[in-house]
């Protein structure tokens, strides 16, 4: 079983839209903390316990459904693939989505945290990955000063990618003190300039081989201002902090670092899509409530889902025409009659959302959004 240690948008709107009618689809989600599970058979025993009861779940059910006996023995496999093959150096979290009869082998290790779990449905569980993907931006870093730059980027815990170093001669003070005649100092200057454009060049190229969302230009304050100004727009409207740091800051604490700034600007881009939604209102550019929420996703009108973390709530799926609702078995959209049970609806409609190429973000603590229903959605087009 092949494990990915990159995990992108791709990957979770593939498994979003893998749905089997004939198997099963194995999902499990494990804590790789060492202080949880100090031992390799700690961590099995916990996958094991995990599997068994998802497997029990799965035969209240449907024990005499198609893909039974076929689910059972995936689970098997995969405790097999975690005893004998599988090593969580280096990683913090686990994720696995197994249905072998369809082809579907796929494992993930990333450097964050999720909560442990395991279930066996016809498509994959992916809103554990899903928050993973989108509360986890890739993040490039330009330390500079007037000599040097180094440029690296960061997903998911990890740097990816190798740290490009550039360096130019560029002269500095004299050995007296104090700066030379006025032409030499502006000779001074012209190299810099020359060394800040030759960083935006590199720049260019080293983030179009590690692409990233979103920046830091960090280095001293009085370089910063030329070094911003020499970046190309695209790149310059993706800085989201200025740091006033040494070049040579080392690269564990440039992680530590992007790490605190990727958590407080997801905080300011869920309370901005939050304030977003409630000011669309109204005006037919975004609803809220879980039965508006269901109709927009049915429609195909959700340009970013809201949802509190955590939310969950039964439902129903049309099975003529594939829409969610609240209540069935008869479906308000198309009269027909033969929708049934789905244990977590919102599930669906965030699998729906990412299948039809939208974005989800799962939003914690939030208090506008909660009071709503804990679910909203900003719409592709006036409603």
């Amino acid at each position: 079983m092949e494990v990915r240690y990159e995990l992108t948008e791709c990957d979770v709107k593939e498994l979003a839209a893998f749905r089997s009618e004939k198997y099963f689809v194995l999902s499990l989600y494990l804590d790789l903390s060492v202080t949880d599970f100090p031992t390799k058979k700690d961590l099995e025993e916990e996958a094991n316990s995990l599997l068994q009861s998802a497997v029990r779940q799965l035969e209240n059910k449907h024990k005499t459904a198609s893909g039974f006996k076929e689910a059972i023995d995936d689970a098997r496999h995969l405790q097999r693939f975690l005893e004998l093959d599988f090593s969580r150096e280096g990683a913090t979290a686990f994720a696995a989505f197994v249905c072998r009869p369809e082809g579907l082998e796929r494992c993930y290790v990333f450097c964050r945290p999720v909560r442990a779990r395991a279930s066996i449905d016809r498509s994959p569980y992916v809103r554990p990955l899903n928050a993973v993907l989108t509360e986890n931006s890739a993040f490039g870093v330009i330390l500079c000063n007037r000599r040097k730059a180094r440029l690296l980027a960061f997903h998911l815990g990890r740097q990816r990618g190798r740290e490009l170093v550039v360096q130019d001669p560029v002269h500095g003070r004299h050995d007296q003190g104090g700066w030379s005649q006025a032409r030499y100092a502006r000779h001074i200057e012209r190299e810099a300039h020359d060394h800040f454009k030759h960083v935006a060049k590199e720049a260019e190229e080293y983030f179009t081989e590690n692409p990233v969302d979103r920046l830091i230009l960090a280095g001293p304050v009085e370089d910063l201002v030329e070094a911003r100004r020499c970046l190309p727009p695209y790149l310059e409207k993706r800085i989201v902090r200025e740091l006033h740091i040494d070049v040579n800051t080392k690269v564990a604490e440039l992680g530590r670092i992007v790490d605190e700034i990727d958590a407080a600007v997801e905080a300011e881009e869920d309370a901005r899509l939050v304030h977003e939604m409630r000011e669309g209102l109204g005006t037919g550019k975004a609803v809220a409530g879980l039965e508006s929420v269901l109709k927009a996703v049915s429609d195909g009108q959700v340009r970013v889902l809201l949802v509190s973390r955590g939310l969950r709530v039964s439902g129903w799926r049309c099975g003529m025409c594939r829409a969610l609702l609240m209540v069935g078995p008869k479906c308000e959209r198309c009269r027909g009659n033969s929708a049934t049970r789905v244990d977590d609806v919102v599930e669906e409609a965030i699998q729906d959302v990412l299948i039809n190429g939208g974005h989800v973000e799962l939003v914690t603590g939030d208090p506008d959004l909660d009071v709503m229903g804990g679910i909203g959605a900003l719409l592709r087009f006036s409603s």
